[in-house]
């Protein structure tokens, strides 16, 4: 079953930049981060590529087989 959490912040480093994920979906086998954007942004792209790393380093276990 999946699991919804809403505003949901996470940091990778101690002196990192902070990021705060809209919706924040965990589900069985997948995860998925939903995000609401009101205007146009230019750094769009390099935004969503931090936020989809930060997301990896949380998810990858020490020493396990990444596919």
């Amino acid at each position: 079953m999946a699991l919804a959490t809403a505003q949901k912040s996470e940091q990778m480093l101690i002196d990192g930049k902070e990021i705060r994920l809209d919706v924040y979906v965990d589900g069985e086998n997948e995860v998925y981060n939903i995000e609401m954007q009101t205007s146009v942004n230019p750094n769009l792209a390099k935004m969503a590529r931090y936020y989809q790393g930060v997301n990896d380093v949380h998810m990858l276990k020490k020493a396990a087989y990444y596919k």
